[in-house]
């Protein structure tokens, strides 16, 4: 492979900051080149291309053909999302995934459907991935904060913004009222549930990379940009070769129980005795590591990047 591209979601937000990193990982990224973006542009600077699709328009692209009545359409992802209130605000949480196929969770759909054909909102759920699609003529007037930004914020100080940014809010709340009316979803611990509105745009022209994209999670998204880019999408042991004129975009989420453990079997695996450059791509920007970064010993640290190392 020419380089390896390690997208790693969420890496910035690790609980305990840089200071839980596995021992090796931490020393590499002490040493490594830290550029800050937001999460499209770190991925999209990395790959060499310019903007990636919105992310909605990827996911939606990932479910496979799009019929020729909707080519022009404008996409906007809803995530269900944790809120946490206290005695002054409400603050947002990571997302939930909630499996809408459940026979439980039917009234509540039921309860979303008339919330969206009351707004003459066309939509879409996808249960297998906990997430939904709307379908729009143009693109809102609204500035949408995306999913990965939010978490850990004020809830009035992220809603949407703009001259259309009145619908959008009343819709989040619309959804939390309707989350509250069946409890069993809420936990015992004074978490609500509301959707998140995101990621809104269509979805371009095709562009090319020399790519290859390795994958285990079924992310919407990654096989929305493999299709896009009309590139391979293997599970992340495929028995296939990466030739030398082909990057290696590996997805590695940290959504398991042990996020520590899962970045210890990264570096193990894919980091350990690497002799190509690797960009590793997380929500807040990336970190570019050169062959010859290993051998930079006076490179000792901060490691930058981590949300809790800054606070």
């Amino acid at each position: 492979m020419r380089r390896l591209i390690i997208l790693v979601p969420d890496i910035e937000h690790l609980v305990g900051g840089s200071a839980v990193l596995p021992d090796a990982l931490r020393r590499r990224l002490a040493r490594a080149h830290r550029i800050e973006a937001g999460a499209d542009g770190a991925l999209a600077e990395a790959l060499g291309l310019g903007p990636l699709p919105a992310a909605a328009a990827l996911a939606r692209a990932g479910l496979g053909p799009i019929p020729e009545r909707s080519a022009e359409s404008v996409w906007l992802r809803f995530d269900p999302v944790g809120l946490v209130p206290d005695l002054s605000s409400v603050w947002v949480e990571r997302p939930v995934r909630l499996d809408f196929s459940l026979s439980a969770l039917q009234p509540l759909v039921a309860e979303l459907d008339a919330m969206f054909a009351a707004e003459g909102l066309r939509w879409q759920l996808v249960p297998e991935h906990g997430f939904g699609l709307l379908e729009l003529e143009t693109l809102p007037a609204v500035d949408f904060m995306p999913l990965t930004e939010v978490q850990g914020q004020r809830l009035d100080e992220v809603l949407p913004s703009g001259a259309d940014a009145g619908r959008w809010c009343r819709l989040i709340n619309e959804s939390q009222m309707l989350f509250h009316q069946f409890r069993a979803l809420d936990r015992a611990d004074q978490r609500s549930l509301g959707l998140w509105f995101w990621g809104a745009g269509r979805i371009p022209e095709a562009a090319s990379a020399r790519l290859a994209i390795r994958d285990d999670s079924r992310d919407a998204g990654l096989a929305g940009l493999a299709r896009w880019l009309g590139v391979r999408l293997d599970p992340i042991e495929a028995d296939t070769e990466t030739d030398r004129d082909t990057d290696l975009l590996l997805h590695w989420p940290l959504s398991g129980a042990d996020p520590v453990a899962a970045l210890q079997a990264l570096d193990a695996r894919w980091m350990t005795g690497q002799r190509v450059p690797i960009e590793l791509v997380g929500s807040r920007g990336r970190w570019q590591l050169a062959p010859g970064d290993r051998y930079a010993f006076w490179r000792r640290g901060p490691v930058q990047g981590f949300v809790e190392d800054a606070t």
